[in-house]
């Protein structure tokens, strides 16, 4: 079964991904209760793209941590 996105579920993989707030407070953000966030969070497609946001994330912090290695080392 396909998963639907809607603004509140993309609301609720973002909040996930950034692995900051509860359950329970991601529910009360996204205006649902937290057994359907719990029952999101199991969907393999929300799985995945809280993954991706994840990866996006570590990606270009690394990126953005080497550039400004670089920077550093080039500094007289």
């Amino acid at each position: 079964m396909s998963f639907r996105w809607t603004a509140q579920r993309e609301e609720a993989a973002a909040l996930v991904a950034a692995g900051r707030l509860s359950v329970s407070a991601i529910a009360e953000q996204v205006g649902v209760g937290h057994a359907t966030v719990f029952r999101w969070k199991s969907h393999p497609e929300f799985e995945a793209r809280v993954a991706a946001t994840v990866a996006d994330v570590r990606a270009a912090t690394t990126a953005t941590g080497i550039v400004d290695r670089q920077k550093t080392a080039s500094m007289p």
